[in-house]
This record gives structure tokens, C-alpha cells and sequence, in this order.
């Protein structure tokens, strides 16, 4: 469920092109807000297994990332760090240019 919602907060986060939710209130804070809920309530119910499950998740992550995947979906990390430079470009446009530079 955290892994969900983590997954839909960065793809509305994004605004990925491909991200078309059916839901008609959708935000990506609701789904952040849904990852802390369920984090806490991992902990909250026993923290060891929150931990041990957290732990099994990184872990099948690692594999996963030195194995290699056989198809290149891309993933969250290249797509945070698009979005960051398109919009620093962007920001770039809208102010005047200073004569000194």
C-alpha cells in the first residue's frame, strides 16, 4: 500500500505524461500523506517487522538494480531530476536578462 501510493505521488508530483489517474480528486499530497500514514502504522504495529519489511523491500531493490532489469522502464530518479531542470530552464525565460551578465 505505501509502495502505491509512493509510486502515485511522484508520478502527480511529476506530471508525468503518462500519468492519467481515474480518480477525480486527485493530488499527489493525498498519496504522500497516504505513504506517512501507512509508515506510521507499520511502526505502530510492530516495529521490528516494519523494519524487517522495509529491509526485505531495499534488499529485492538492490537485487533488482545489480541484476539489471531486461527492459528499461526508467524509473522515479531520472524523471525527479528532468522535471527539476525543465523547470529551472523555464524559471530562466520569465526573468529579464542583467546587463553585467
Amino acid at each position: 500500500y505505501g509502495f502505491v501510493n509512493l509510486a502515485t505521488a511522484l508520478n502527480g508530483f511529476l506530471k508525468e505524461p503518462s500519468w492519467r489517474p481515474r480518480f477525480k480528486y486527485h493530488h499527489w499530497f493525498l498519496s504522500s500523506i497516504g505513504v506517512c500514514f501507512c509508515l506510521i502504522l507499520m511502526f505502530i504495529s510492530s516495529w521490528y517487522y516494519a523494519i524487517a519489511a522495509m529491509a526485505l523491500a531495499g534488499g529485492i531493490y538492490k537485487y533488482i538494480e545489480y541484476k539489471g532489469a531486461s527492459k528499461e522502464w526508467g524509473d522515479a530518479t531520472r524523471g525527479l531530476q528532468f522535471t527539476t531542470a525543465t523547470r529551472a530552464i523555464l524559471a530562466l525565460g520569465s526573468k529579464p536578462i542583467h546587463t553585467k551578465k
